[in-house]
């Protein structure tokens, strides 16, 4: 689904995923998205100095500005 948004919730989901050793392609089935949404949260959250441990303790806002989902 082209140009779709990932809610917050989803976000902290793949991110606890991936953390866990989960692969993109599994987490991406899992949560209905595309390897390359996992990959781009994953990525911009990590651009913005972020690591995917830390992200668990972000609030709403700042995972979503972290995320580029604002």
């Amino acid at each position: 689904m082209a140009g779709r948004r990932c809610d917050v919730l989803d976000v902290r989901e793949m991110l606890r995923r991936l953390r866990l050793g989960e692969s993109a392609r599994a987490v991406a089935k899992g949560l209905g998205v595309s390897r390359n949404t996992v990959r781009e949260y994953a990525v911009g959250l990590i651009r913005s100095g972020r690591q995917l441990d830390y992200a668990a303790c972000l609030s709403r806002a700042a995972l979503s500005n972290s995320a580029g989902l604002t």
